[in-house]
């Protein structure tokens, strides 16, 4: 029994052993798997890093990538935008200004026999010719192809997209009959010099202004020599027939002559429109004198604009050059100095090393006037040397007459520099 019992006891240890054996080597083998994993995490958390890295790398190359063309681009587009400002502030010619317009004429105008004539002469100077139907059938008017505007800030031309705008002129062709009814409406007798009373005249110019609002009215009247001889002819054939017919005239049963306007009243009618009615008037006598003028006016008004920012840039000091600024008082005098030509900044450098301001050098030709004479004081710099590329001399005689002479001249019609006389 003893013996039994002592057995039961060790097989009860060993299994203990065992036991415990097992949960050891369980635990061993969780730590390692424990260990593995966090290894593997620890690996993949560095994957993830790298991963990061590698795409934060990849997606700073693609930023300076992008703003690289966008820096291009930019370049670009700033290159092109200097090109078209600088096509834009390109003097353009008569050609190019007259290939902008775009004359609009009444399809009744082209139908006529002059019509096609007029629509040839257009295009021949480069102008485009638009059919289309006018307030008034015997108008035209003008519209310009615009492609670029007038920086009055800048004093310079904007480019901007084409667009087409009407130009403030309309042109009406005035037959000299169509002139007469008007003078006659207004009820102007013969005899009258210049016209009091042109109702008519401005009725009819009142007409044109509403046709055509914010437009100057250029009139072109046709055919007033022809006119006046229909109306000879009319008043020579009035009066034979008043001969013959003295005695129903007599009678008064002789038809009166209709009233026709006389030369001095169509004369007082078109300088009327002109200082009254404040536009322009021509007279033409031919189908060819017509069109002259008419492509005439489309040339002179496509360069309005040319003309007037030159005419803004010529308000500038020496027509157009921009004024010459110096940076401080040293600066100005020596450029005060460099506008006696041929004094270059070589000279006027040593000249300002010598008399660094405007009233030095004047006190110092005094000085040497008032004790040497005129003609010693105007050599005061030609001794001064000037250091230039591989030498040094004097400034010499004549350039120091000729500085002497633009600071101490008393005489108003001296010219420091003269385009005439070559320097």
């Amino acid at each position: 029994m003893e013996k039994r019992g002592t057995h039961g006891r060790a097989g009860e240890e060993g299994r203990g052993k065992a036991e415990k054996v097992g949960r050891e080597g369980t635990r061993r083998n969780l730590k390692r798997e424990a260990l593995k994993l966090a290894r593997a995490l620890e690996k993949a958390a560095k994957q993830r890093e790298k991963d990061q890295a590698k795409r934060e790398k990849e997606e700073l190359k693609l930023a300076k990538q992008r703003e690289k063309e966008e820096k291009a681009r930019q370049k670009e587009a700033e290159k092109a935008e200097q090109q078209q400002l600088k096509q834009a502030n390109k003097l353009r010619d008569k050609h190019a200004c007259t290939a902008e317009m775009i004359l609009e004429i009444d399809p009744a105008a082209v139908t006529e026999s002059s019509g096609g004539i007029l629509v040839a002469a257009v295009q021949a100077v480069q102008a485009r010719v638009s059919i289309a139907t006018q307030p008034i059938p015997t108008a035209m008017r003008w519209r310009r192809r615009v492609t670029r505007v007038w920086d009055s800030d800048a004093e310079a031309w904007r480019p901007c997209e084409e667009r087409v705008e009407a130009e403030p002129f309309a042109l009406v062709r005035l037959a000299a009959a169509e002139l007469s009814r008007a003078v006659v409406r207004s009820g102007v007798g013969v005899g009258v010099g210049v016209a009091s009373n042109m109702s008519g005249v401005r009725e009819m110019h009142e007409g044109v202004l509403a046709a055509y609002p914010g437009a100057k009215p250029i009139y072109l009247v046709e055919g007033i020599k022809e006119f006046m001889k229909q109306r000879a002819r009319l008043m020579d054939q009035c009066i034979k027939s008043g001969i013959r017919g003295g005695a129903a005239q007599a009678a008064g049963t002789a038809a009166l002559p209709p009233r026709v306007a006389t030369k001095d009243e169509l004369d007082a009618a078109m300088l009327w429109l002109q200082m009254q009615g404040d536009c322009f008037v021509q007279v033409s006598e031919t189908i060819d004198e017509s069109t002259r003028y008419i492509v005439s006016f489309t040339t002179s008004i496509s360069t309005v604009p040319e003309r007037k920012s030159r005419s803004q840039h010529a308000l500038r000091l020496n027509f157009g050059d921009a004024v010459k600024c110096g940076t401080d008082m040293t600066d100005i005098w020596r450029r005060m100095l460099m506008e006696v030509k041929p004094c270059n900044e070589l000279v006027a450098e040593a000249i300002v090393g010598r008399y660094p301001t405007y009233r030095s050098l004047i006190a110092a030709f005094n000085e040497r006037g008032a004790r040497s004479g005129a003609a010693a004081a105007s050599l005061l710099l030609a001794d001064i040397e000037v250091e230039r590329v591989k030498t040094v001399r004097p400034i010499g005689q004549a350039l120091s007459r000729r500085i002497y002479k633009a600071f101490m001249s008393t005489d108003a019609e001296f010219a420091i520099f003269d385009p005439h006389s070559g320097g």
